[in-house]
């Protein structure tokens, strides 16, 4: 899922990484920085809001487990 939501967004921010790397003119380096700024900003806050959504699931995985692994119906740190 991250892959899907993030994938695009990465891919343009390592195209733009290896163009500025290999650009040899100043002023279009330049500008290439501008776009890669702007893309990594683009990719963090999409990926951001990715693992955001996946939190609530993740949550309840990792109580699930915790649950079946001590063998209990419910969990509290306060029963413990």
């Amino acid at each position: 899922m991250i892959a899907q939501r993030t994938g695009e967004l990465h891919a343009a921010v390592e195209r733009l990484k290896q163009a500025k790397h290999d650009c040899p003119d100043p002023v279009e380096r330049a500008n290439l920085s501008e776009q890669l700024r702007k893309a990594d900003e683009s990719f963090v806050a999409e990926l951001q809001r990715t693992l955001d959504d996946l939190l609530p699931e993740a949550f309840a995985t990792v109580r699930e487990a915790s649950r079946r692994l001590v063998g209990s119906e419910s969990w509290s740190p306060a029963t413990r």
